[in-house]
């Protein structure tokens, strides 16, 4: 799952940059595109994008299934998530990102 978020960033960087559309960060900045633009590239950034979102959205819906089929069988998971410093604490900044995009990034 970490592997497909990191091809999600590069080729959703890579689809923006290619196309000369920019790269948006929260509304606040864009980064340019690039003034020659390279429509093939920004094409093949967007079908690898594209399925890799879909593994990602099987992947984490495999994660529940998986954490809820452990949970069922008696294995306190949660006990080991959060640990002694609390995992869930610190994931609260990367929701936190997740909605800002969601929120920023409207489709056109």
């Amino acid at each position: 799952m970490y592997a497909l978020v990191m091809i999600m960033c590069g080729t959703g960087v890579g689809m923006g940059i290619q196309s000369g559309a920019g790269v948006p960060f929260f509304g606040v900045w864009t980064l340019p595109g690039r003034p020659d633009v390279n429509k093939d590239m920004a094409q093949y950034c967007f079908k690898l994008h594209k399925y890799a979102g879909v593994a990602l959205e099987f992947g984490v819906a495999a994660h529940v299934l998986g954490f809820t089929a452990h949970f069922l069988t008696g294995h306190n998971l949660l006990r080991r998530m959060v640990g002694p410093v609390g995992s869930a604490f610190l994931a609260l900044p990367w929701v936190a990102v997740g909605l800002g995009c969601a929120v920023t990034c409207k489709p056109d």
